[in-house]
C-alpha cells in the first residue's frame, strides 16, 4: 500500500468516526459509483484513451482526405468560371458580326441534329413495326395451325374426316366460321 492510500484510509475512519458521514443508501451507491469510475479509470484509462484517439484519428485524417478533394473541386470550379469569363470576354470582344455567325452556326447544328435524332426515331419506329408485324403473322400462322389440328383430332374423334392440307395456309375469320360450320 502507498502513504497516500493509507493516508485516505485513515482520513475516510477519522470522518466516519466523527459521524460526518453516515452509511445510508446515497452514501454507499454513491461510493459504488465512485470505486467503479476509479477502477475504469486506473485499469482501462490508457485502452480507453487509445481507442479514442484512434477514432479521433480517423476522422481527421477522413476530413483531411474529404478536405483535398474539396480543394481540388473548387480549383476545378474556379478554372472552369475564369475559362468561361475569358471566352465570354473574347466573344465579346469580337463584336456582334461573329456572334450572330456563331448564333447561325449553332442553330444550324441543332436544327442537323434535330432532324438526325428525327430520322433515327422514326427508322426505329418502321424496324419496331416490321418486327411487330412479323412476330405477328408467326403467332396468327402458329394459331392457326394448332387450331385446325385440334379440330382435326374431335373431328377424327367424332369420325368425321376434314379435307384440308397439312402445310396450314393462313385463314381469316370468315374462312374459319365457314370451315367450322362445315364440322357441325
Amino acid at each position: 500500500m502507498t502513504s497516500s492510500s493509507f493516508f485516505f484510509g485513515i482520513l475516510f475512519f477519522i470522518v466516519m468516526a466523527k459521524g460526518i458521514l453516515q452509511f445510508n443508501e446515497p452514501f454507499l451507491v454513491a461510493l459504488c459509483f465512485l470505486g467503479f469510475v476509479w477502477t475504469v479509470y486506473t485499469k482501462l484509462g490508457s485502452d480507453i484513451y487509445n481507442l479514442l484517439n484512434s477514432r479521433y484519428e480517423a476522422m481527421v485524417s477522413y476530413d483531411r482526405d474529404y478536405i483535398k478533394k474539396y480543394r481540388g473541386l473548387l480549383k476545378e470550379v474556379v478554372d472552369l468560371y475564369k475559362s468561361r469569363v475569358s471566352l465570354y470576354r473574347r466573344l465579346h470582344r469580337m463584336g456582334k458580326f461573329f456572334k450572330a455567325q456563331t448564333r447561325r452556326y449553332i442553330e444550324f447544328r441543332e436544327t442537323e441534329l434535330e432532324n438526325q435524332v428525327n430520322q433515327y426515331v422514326v427508322n426505329q419506329l418502321e424496324l419496331t413495326s416490321q418486327k411487330e408485324m412479323a412476330f405477328r403473322n408467326q403467332f396468327q400462322q402458329e394459331l392457326v395451325t394448332k387450331f385446325i389440328n385440334q379440330l382435326k383430332d374431335q373431328a377424327q374423334t367424332k369420325g368425321l374426316t376434314i379435307k384440308l392440307s397439312d402445310a396450314a395456309k393462313p385463314l381469316t375469320v370468315a374462312q374459319l366460321e365457314r370451315f367450322l360450320t362445315t364440322l357441325k
